[in-house]
């Protein structure tokens, strides 16, 4: 298992986030494979609780997501301009079948968190874990196509789902760790599919064009 568990953040004052990337540019789009929340089973559940924590959230300083933009990070693939359709359609086999069969998943998120660049709620306790076991047969599958040495990143990874992101460098933190303290509470969120997207910077927001569901169940 490669999940590093999450551990209170140390960050003090805020970092945009919406600092340049290596590889990144005004145009770029990149293949990745998430847990989106425009149809999960839990995407009510969700969508409740990001309503709740809204009012904590939407402050000065930081970009709220909306709730169709909301999604768990697992894992690139590569520049959609440099991934080939015949390619990315033998990625999008090779992880339909790798994660058939592991789910639905039962996700324990939250209480919110707060670091430099996030606001966000957590995974946390054996449905975290589950997605950590999902997350290393998608870096399996995508590696049977591209190669081991052509997946992108490591195995550490800490899953969590985004309510805002800082735009502005230097505010303190404190404040809004002091204000979300008593507000969370875990929920109980149900995934069932992932999805591969052609994930986009538009603006202060994630966004992307289509979604190719990756069953889990």
């Amino acid at each position: 298992m490669t999940l590093t568990a999450p551990a209170p953040s140390t960050d003090a004052t805020t970092r945009d986030h919406w600092w340049v990337r290596p590889g990144w540019g005004p145009t770029t789009s990149w293949w990745t494979v998430h847990a989106t929340f425009g149809g999960q089973p839990g995407t009510p559940v969700l969508r409740a609780e990001t309503a709740r924590l809204r009012p904590l959230v939407d402050r000065t300083g930081w970009d709220l997501i909306p709730d169709r933009w909301l999604h768990l990070t697992m894992q690139g693939v590569g520049d959609t301009a440099q991934v080939d359709a015949q390619r990315i359609t033998a990625v999008a086999a090779a992880v339909r079948r790798a994660v058939a069969g592991t789910g639905p998943l039962v996700v324990e998120l939250g209480p919110v968190a707060v670091d430099a660049e996030g606001i966000n709620l957590p995974a946390r306790g054996e449905g975290a874990r589950a997605l950590d076991a999902v997350r290393d047969r998608v870096r399996e599958a995508i590696g049977e196509v591209v190669g081991a040495d052509g997946v992108e990143g490591g195995p550490e990874w800490r899953p969590h789902v985004s309510l805002a992101y800082a735009n502005t460098t230097g505010l303190p933190l404190e404040p809004v760790r002091e204000d979300l303290a008593a507000a969370g509470v875990p929920v109980m969120v149900e995934v069932d599919h992932l999805s591969l997207i052609a994930l986009r910077r538009d603006g202060h927001l994630y966004r992307w064009d289509r979604a190719e569901a990756l069953p889990l169940a």
